[in-house]
């Protein structure tokens, strides 16, 4: 599967940790976003980024992301939803590949649990120009055509 993804720069042939976020886009075309904590230890704090986390075991990677998107924001998604779009070398740890997935849900804020993060929010492009966003995000976020 991971040959489905659309490599953004150079990426280590034997990833010693992968991640599988999520790029999920309401049915108006926005993205959500998670503003990340700003506790000591945490990477990239006070920076917004797509949800996600780490694969564990010999977990799929659909299926780690449908776990951190559940998680993290209380919404259970199927695997099969998602798309995949980009992988790109994590900053945060080297030797790590972070694997993007994209897909719309009919999900309203109203319906979101955050249970990781100080905030989260839906996004068009043009104010995603805007954030301060952790670069992984950005540069996935761009290829997929959601900043503006």
């Amino acid at each position: 599967m991971t040959d489905l993804f659309t490599p953004l720069g150079d990426l280590p042939a034997d990833p010693v940790t992968r991640a599988a976020v999520v790029v999920a886009c309401d049915t108006r075309g926005r993205v959500l976003l998670q503003l990340r904590d700003d506790f000591p230890g945490v990477a990239a704090p006070g920076q917004w980024c797509v949800f996600g986390g780490g694969v564990e075991g010999d977990e799929g990677l659909a299926q780690a992301a449908a776990r951190e998107f559940a998680e993290e924001t209380g919404v259970i998604l199927s695997p099969e939803l998602f798309q995949p779009l980009a992988a790109v070398a994590g900053r945060a740890h080297k030797g790590a590949v972070l694997y993007a997935f994209r897909c719309t849900v009919p999900v309203e804020v109203a319906h979101i649990k955050l249970a990781e993060g100080a905030g989260f929010g839906f996004f068009t492009a043009r104010q995603v120009a805007a954030l301060d966003l952790v670069p992984t995000t950005r540069a996935v976020l761009t290829h997929a055509g959601l900043v503006g």
